[in-house]
């Protein structure tokens, strides 16, 4: 009977839908969503066999987008850095988004806010920058923009099998490390968090409750 319970609070466990990794606030109208990232395998996407001096580069950041779905450029109140390694930056780290136009998705920029550069949707040639470019069609499953879509940050360079993120350094004034491979998540919104929490706590206590009855026995 106590193995049927285990099995039980395991099943209903897995067995729940999974919830969106977005957040809707409808008080304010506004959506809060976690992503993580990971980019490796970086080359100079100008075609110098140089050895691409930092990577791999990981970080997360928590960000509310506004009501509406206007465009937002070079925004660092609205988002919460979490983490951010393998790359040493000067400038805060921001976001810019542009909405759907002209046939293109909407469009997300991670990265520095520069001004002399124009923001965290731009990649500063000769200085110490850094850029993330997502597709959000999907809020809840970003793609990782390739330097073969068009809208892509990859200026003339038009390799699928390079990601049109990366990072610029001041010590390499003619090349910009693109990234040729990268992951990107959604974390789950806290609700999610504490049922699976919850749900391994009733699976441990079960089984903490079988082994006291079996040296009692």
């Amino acid at each position: 009977m106590l193995k049927f319970g285990i099995l039980a609070a395991f099943a209903a466990m897995i067995a729940t839908p999974a919830m969106a990794a977005s957040y809707y606030d409808p008080f304010t109208g506004e959506t809060t969503v976690t992503y993580g990232f990971t980019l490796t395998n970086f080359s100079d996407s100008y075609g110098s066999t140089d050895v691409a001096p930092f990577g791999p580069i990981s970080g997360s950041f928590t960000v509310t987008f506004d009501p509406g779905g206007s465009d937002i450029v070079d925004d660092t109140t609205d988002i919460v850095i979490n983490s951010f390694s393998g790359l040493n930056l000067v400038d805060p780290l921001g976001f810019t988004y542009f909405a759907p136009y002209d046939g293109s998705p909407p469009q997300f920029y991670f990265g520095e806010v520069e001004e002399f550069f124009e923001g965290a949707n731009n990649i500063g040639q000769g200085s110490d920058d850094f850029v993330l470019e997502l597709d959000l069609t999907n809020i809840d499953a970003p793609r990782l923009v390739t330097c073969a879509d068009s809208y892509s940050r990859c200026v003339n360079f038009t390799d699928s099998g390079t990601l049109s993120s990366g990072y610029t350094t001041s010590a390499n004034y003619n090349e910009w490390f693109a990234a040729a491979r990268g992951s990107f998540l959604v974390a789950p919104e806290p609700e999610t968090w504490a049922m699976m929490v919850g749900g391994f706590g009733l699976v441990g206590a079960a089984i903490r409750r079988k082994r006291r009855a079996a040296r009692l026995a």
